[in-house]
């Protein structure tokens, strides 16, 4: 195998793969990118059985096959490269890589053993612009459950209905809601991610690209640019949480969120052991918000616009101020129904964005 490649893209295409190596597999196969050159392109493969990478770039093919190179080891060769461009030279089992005066030997793999690239025939597709998928990833993430015990709540739903597409998380303490219009007719589908196969393609896609995201009951292939990432789905039922949504309350608060950020980062500091909570007394106009624990306490006052009853209620203060510093306006608001029931945090103008929060029971 023998090509010529700008060093700059073979960098960004051995990136995308990199993605796709295992960390841990102790598998020489897996702990490699598969190279392969046909009609003047080069293709990328890499997996670790959990996820299946494959990216495509054009070069000057002057001979075609397929090996197996080291990702960690190629990845530093590549980026150590000066010249604009490199010459790959694969014969024996011994890669050349030359760039400029630089000439780099090392041995590579046959690819005869390396798992192929999946194929998926598709029963449901949803596409969506870079920008939102990013943003709507960012936004769930905060909510993402970490027990593998309860596997689908480590995973992103997607759901496709009437023109609007929504991501939403959970793990049992918090809830992150995004919803965007959409003007792709996707139907109407319903799927769960695993959350890390969407770290990673939120890593490598543009906020300028167009992300598609072709399904099976089990599967899916998500393509963008030059690269498909193909993985499994989770597959059973998500906690249905619109029942907790609450658009009006009891008790509503408007007030600053950096003001709000601040007295919760305060309250960390003391917040810490068993006694993990922040108490809120709102009465009047004010925001009582105070924190008690083994290194000391905490006592803010913030001035807020409420309507309704007075209230008290406490909440894991490092849950509420991961869940309001998502939302990009000065104020937020606050609606709660009872010192017992889930607390609903919107943003005044921005409605693609809603946080639900669990309280802590008050001793």
């Amino acid at each position: 195998m023998k090509f010529e490649v700008k060093t700059s893209e073979l960098n960004n295409a051995i990136r995308i793969a990199s993605r796709g190596v295992s960390k841990v597999s102790g598998n020489n196969l897996l702990d490699g990118i598969l190279f392969s050159t046909e009609n003047g392109n080069i293709t990328l493969y890499s997996t670790d059985l959990r996820i299946n990478i494959k990216t495509v770039l054009e070069c000057n093919v002057i001979e075609e096959g397929k090996f197996i190179l080291n990702a960690n080891l190629i990845s530093e060769v590549a980026r150590k490269m000066q010249g604009e461009n490199c010459m790959v030279d694969i014969n024996n089992n011994l890669c050349t890589i030359k760039s400029e005066r630089s000439t780099l030997k090392f041995a590579c793999s046959p690819a005869d053993e390396f798992p192929k690239f999946p194929t998926l025939e598709e029963n449901g597709r949803l596409t969506i612009s870079g920008e939102d998928f990013i943003n709507m990833v960012s936004k769930s993430r905060v909510s993402v459950s970490l027990d593998e015990n309860r596997l689908i709540y480590t995973g992103i739903k997607f759901e496709s209905k009437d023109g609007f597409i929504e991501a939403s998380s959970l793990d049992g303490y918090r809830i992150s809601i995004t919803k965007k219009k959409t003007d792709y007719n996707n139907g109407n589908i319903s799927f769960i991610v695993p959350s890390q196969t969407l770290y990673d393609v939120e890593k490598l896609i543009k906020e300028d690209e167009e992300l598609l995201i072709r399904l099976t009951d089990s599967h899916a292939m998500i393509s963008f640019s030059n690269t498909e990432i193909y993985t499994r789905l989770f597959e059973g039922d998500f906690f249905d949480y619109n029942s907790l949504v609450s658009t009006d309350g009891t008790t509503e608060v408007i007030v600053n969120k950096k003001d709000l950020s601040d007295a919760l980062d305060r309250a960390m500091i003391v917040s810490k052991g068993n006694v993990n909570m922040v108490r809120l007394d709102i009465k009047d106009n004010n925001m009582n918000i105070r924190s008690k624990g083994s290194l000391g306490e905490t006592n803010d006052d913030l001035e807020i616009e409420k309507s309704g009853e007075n209230l008290l209620i406490a909440f894991n203060p490092k849950y509420m101020r991961d869940g309001i510093a998502e939302f990009s306006e000065d104020n937020i608001k606050m609606v709660f129904k009872s010192s017992t029931d889930p607390l609903t945090i919107f943003g005044l103008k921005d409605i693609e964005y809603t946080y639900i929060l669990l309280p802590v029971r008050l001793q």
